[in-house]
């Protein structure tokens, strides 16, 4: 008597394109510009995808993977149609994120001008910024509030958002931050000339000072968390010491760091807002 199921074959697993051909199998029948804008539409930009630890989301498909396939694709991929809808999303994230991004959106937009995330109204926001597109606009969010490059003080402490706290900074290294960071800002001649003088004025060029506060006591490394601080009062001393009044200003995630040579060790690190 044969064995039962002799001679049978077993099935064979399936691939994953044999499962995507089943979940959308018409997918390859259909128009070539529609493919596209699928293709397009599904694609994420640039800190869409929050990651815990690393810069890795600052990777995207829509920047390094769909421009890649052709250059029907890489073309629309710049397209105003897909970094707006991008963009629509990071204003109205589910998160604290949109806080961060609808402020760095707002600080593009002349003084007074009141910030509008309506689909209908952000072209008018976007001729207000002077970008030439919405990849420009996003680009510009993401590179000048998003993200940036800062000195970092190290220190652990209670630190809260929004509550000032002073310092006076006397180690080698923070002297030499706390003139670069004034020299950068366009602040140094005011801090010079007036005690405790005032930082926050964006006019004639002048931005205001901003620094990482490494304030939770652990490793300082990629992936790790820190305090934005803002440089809002200083007072500079013989030989470089100052008094300085902080402000948190928000919670970021250090991608990046390194140390700046002949500095005594200060710490820099690019950072993302979180």
């Amino acid at each position: 008597m044969a064995e039962a199921g002799k001679g049978s074959k077993e099935p064979s697993p399936d691939t994953s394109e044999e499962r995507g051909e089943r979940a959308f199998h018409l997918f390859s029948e259909l128009h070539e510009d529609i493919a596209n804008h699928i293709l397009l539409f599904i694609a994420d930009a640039p800190l869409e995808q929050s990651t815990e630890h690393g810069n890795k989301n600052a990777l995207s498909s829509l920047t390094h993977i769909v421009p890649l396939i052709s250059k029907t694709l890489r073309d629309t991929a710049s397209t105003d149609f897909f970094w707006k809808e991008s963009l629509l999303r990071q204003l109205n994230r589910d998160d604290s994120r949109r806080y961060h991004w609808q402020a760095g959106l707002q600080r593009l937009l002349p003084k007074e001008t009141e910030l509008s995330i309506e689909p209908d109204k952000l072209d008018a926001v976007l001729q207000e910024t002077k970008e030439k597109c919405y990849k420009d606009l996003y680009r510009k969010i993401m590179t000048t509030h998003i993200q940036g490059q800062y000195p970092i003080f190290i220190m652990p402490c209670q630190l809260r958002l929004g509550e000032p706290y002073g310092l006076h900074l006397f180690e080698p290294r923070y002297r030499i931050m706390v003139r670069d960071l004034l020299e950068s800002s366009g602040n140094y001649n005011a801090a010079t000339e007036q005690a405790g003088a005032d930082l926050t004025s964006e006019e004639n060029g002048r931005k205001p000072p901003l620094l990482i506060h490494a304030c939770l006591g652990g490793r300082l490394g990629p992936g790790e968390y820190a305090c934005l601080v803002q440089l809002v009062h200083c007072t500079l001393y013989d030989y470089g010491t100052a008094d300085v009044m902080l402000l948190p200003v928000s919670w970021v995630r250090m991608d990046k760091l390194w140390v700046r040579p002949s500095s005594g060790d200060l710490f820099y690190a690019k950072s993302t807002r979180v």
